[in-house]
């Protein structure tokens, strides 16, 4: 792609590889008995403001501070914002233990970690449905996903994921809460 852009004389600053792509076989679901309660949440994305780690991490506090002990993974590509990504990895650490982070984990590695968990936690800012929320159904994973303009065409609330606004830690933990509180949702969803 890199070249491409070369060839028609577009400059391009900073390329970044933002999927390297996995083999389609090695995206399995879940079967029923494969989930486990409380579910375990991961985020995949860069640790970038427009993917929005930070609010994942906030959410896991506040659970936390309500006694809700889960666990959490968050699996990250190339920081486009080292000052953002350094603020993440300090809340992650006042978790003690409990989120944990891989940083450039091998695309062949993915689908066995996304697998370990049972909900996926999805933002973007304007908004797009990435790979990875499709790699994470596809495992058969329960998306949590930031509301964007047109997502219900594609995801329907309920049905096949929840919803929560961009940059709401509140309304991100009452979500993952209710998944917490409902196994079989965690299921239907996945």
């Amino acid at each position: 792609d890199l070249q491409l852009c070369e060839q028609k004389g577009w400059r391009v600053k900073k390329p970044v590889v933002i999927y390297a792509g996995v083999d389609v076989e090695k995206w399995l679901p879940k079967s029923s008995e494969g989930y486990q309660h409380p579910p375990r949440f991961i985020f995949l994305a860069r640790l970038d403001p427009e993917k929005d780690g930070l609010t994942f991490v906030k959410a896991m506090r506040k659970l936390h501070a309500q006694g809700i002990l889960i666990r959490g993974t968050i699996i990250s590509g190339t920081s486009l914002d080292k000052s953002y990504r350094e603020e993440v990895i300090r809340c992650v650490e006042t978790l003690k233990g409990a989120i944990s982070l891989f940083s450039e984990l091998h695309p062949s590695q993915v689908p066995k970690v996304l697998r370990e968990n049972e909900a996926f936690v999805f933002a973007s800012w304007p908004g797009w449905i990435g790979n990875a929320v499709l790699e994470a159904m596809a495992c058969g994973l329960a998306p949590i996903i930031s509301r964007f303009e047109d997502v219900d065409k594609i995801l329907q609330e309920g049905e096949n994921c929840l919803f929560y606004p961009f940059g709401d830690a509140d309304a991100l933990a009452e979500r993952m809460e209710q998944l917490i509180r409902n196994p079989s949702l965690v299921i239907k969803l996945g």
